[in-house]
């Protein structure tokens, strides 16, 4: 409804020709015509229509740039939601991190404390192996001491052990042993040793022996004859039997009569205990390097590379290593 200026009401519907009506202030105002009424009214219709438009599409055009500011508001919420839930992951993980490195502190603190205990027990173990190094340099003065005199000893015991072997093969320097001879119940050793003399080129008489016998062997071997040790009366004699013995090497007990089965018979210098091991040694080392030539002489062991070579003497265990 369109309401007019003034304060009364009209019929909106104005293709009604009502009855007019006569005012005291339109009298004298010219009466408008139908027509005009109803282009003024369409006029007025129009401009209305055009400014309905005109604010409709205004209104469209803001509910759009509102709506559209509305979108990008969610969109924007739905980022900021997205990233609100990012950074509370990113707390998250952050806090279990922190958690996990304040644990991982905890033991490194507990580690320190537990190296802390261990380096004061330390300490307190190095302060005493101090004290008892200390007490034992005190102790050990004495035992230098000692350890010294031990020495001189120990050099003296050499000494006297080698004179003694020095000596004691002296003492064999007439001696010889006979090995291989097969132990009868009645056998008569000397006149054993003279059929071996005959056997190998040596004349013997009783009076070039002053004695003759068996010796018990510090390990008796099973089925072995212990070993016969004759003491003959020069050492020419003694040379020349051990000599022809070697030159007929191999001759048995069938050689010199004796029954049973036949053995070989060697007959040797007799050594010092202390030369028989080193003589051991030495043929062990001539072996182990090729030295074609171990011997002894007078008590004395020698050995030689080959027929080229010179001879060395070997006194003690130290001298192998002449043997190179």
């Amino acid at each position: 409804m369109i309401r007019s200026p003034n304060k009364y009401q009209s019929n909106p519907d104005l293709s009604i020709n009502p009855e007019p009506i006569v005012n005291a202030n339109q009298r004298n105002k010219r009466k408008l015509p139908e027509s005009e009424m109803m282009d003024a009214f369409q006029t007025l219709s129009s401009e209305l229509k055009v400014s309905l438009s005109e604010w409709r599409s205004d209104m469209n055009t803001k509910i759009s740039s509102i709506s559209d500011s509305i979108s990008y508001m969610r969109l924007d919420l739905d980022s900021l939601a997205a990233t609100s839930k990012e950074i509370k992951t990113e707390l998250n993980i952050v806090r279990a991190d922190q958690v996990a490195t304040n644990q991982r502190v905890n033991q490194l603190e507990d580690k320190q404390q537990t190296m802390s205990n261990v380096i004061t027990d330390l300490q307190a173990s190095i302060e005493f192996n101090a004290a008892e190094h200390t007490d034992l340099k005190n102790k050990i003065g004495p035992i230098k001491s000692m350890e010294s005199v031990l020495e001189t000893m120990q050099h003296k015991i050499s000494g006297l052990e080698s004179e003694l072997n020095i000596s004691q093969q002296r003492e064999r320097a007439l001696n010889v042993e006979i090995l291989g001879l097969t132990e009868t119940s009645s056998e008569n050793l000397q006149n054993l040793l003279i059929k071996i003399g005959n056997h190998i080129g040596v004349q013997l008489s009783p009076s070039d022996i002053e004695y003759i016998s068996r010796v018990q062997p510090r390990t008796k071997v099973p089925g072995r004859p212990k070993t016969v040790v004759a003491k003959l009366k020069s050492a020419s004699i003694k040379d020349l039997l051990i000599s022809n013995a070697r030159k007929n090497r191999g001759f048995t007990t069938d050689d010199i009569g004796m029954p049973g089965k036949a053995s070989v018979i060697f007959i040797n210098e007799q050594l010092t205990p202390h030369n028989k091991e080193l003589h051991k040694k030495i043929r062990d080392a001539a072996k182990n390097k090729l030295y074609r030539y171990v011997w002894i002489r007078n008590g004395k062991i020698f050995v030689r590379r080959d027929d080229k070579s010179p001879k060395i003497l070997i006194l003690e265990e130290k001298d192998i290593i002449k043997m190179v």
